[in-house]
């Protein structure tokens, strides 16, 4: 858990924000076959002179704090949580890319200003949809993730195209009509 990526230093104390102030985070896990993480992200308001918390949930995923963008402050490298079992058994779910930013007490999703890493998430998905493919699995969870990181880089129709060239099984009409409305409920379609 920790940085929830097996880091030993459970309780970072790091400026997440820029303004010179450190913020505490606190991981958690609440038990369960794999299911859930959650950080509590602790700063200081001057003009209360409180602590204030945050409570950020990560489901079965975590974050890595990475400085993605080289600017001195860190990124919560995660995964969009929503995604498992909402096409298929959680061992099969995949989960698209997603970036936060911390500001102002706030959790801020950034993900669509890193449209490289969205990219090259989107070829890792494709690449182990194969591979599910060739192993038997129908895939639909990795084509579900696939798809919400193609519409994070605005290239919706493009995506569509491949999922429905790729996914041939007799309940895909059921199947995209649920991926649409799912995809448009979780705000990947505006």
């Amino acid at each position: 858990m920790g940085n929830i990526s097996g880091q030993e230093n459970n309780l970072p104390v790091q400026d997440l924000d820029g303004n010179k102030e450190p913020e505490i985070i606190a991981d958690f896990f609440t038990g369960g076959a794999h299911c859930c993480t959650y950080s509590l992200i602790y700063r200081y308001d001057n003009k209360s002179q409180k602590y204030l918390k945050i409570r950020h949930e990560w489901g079965n995923g975590g974050y890595q704090l990475k400085d993605l963008d080289k600017d001195g402050l860190p990124e919560f490298d995660s995964r969009d949580d929503r995604f498992a079992y909402a096409f298929t058994a959680y061992a099969a779910s995949a989960y698209p890319l997603q970036i936060w930013h911390y500001r102002q007490g706030k959790m801020v999703d950034v993900t669509r200003r890193y449209p490289k890493l969205i990219s090259n998430h989107a070829s890792e998905l494709w690449q182990t949809y194969t591979q599910a493919r060739q192993e038997g699995d129908d895939g639909k969870g990795f084509l579900a993730a696939y798809l919400a990181d193609k519409y994070l880089l605005n290239q919706g129709q493009d995506g569509w195209q491949r999922v429905q060239q790729a996914y041939k099984k007799s309940d895909r009409t059921k199947f995209f009509a649920d991926l649409r409305k799912f995809l448009r409920e979780t705000g990947y379609i505006k």
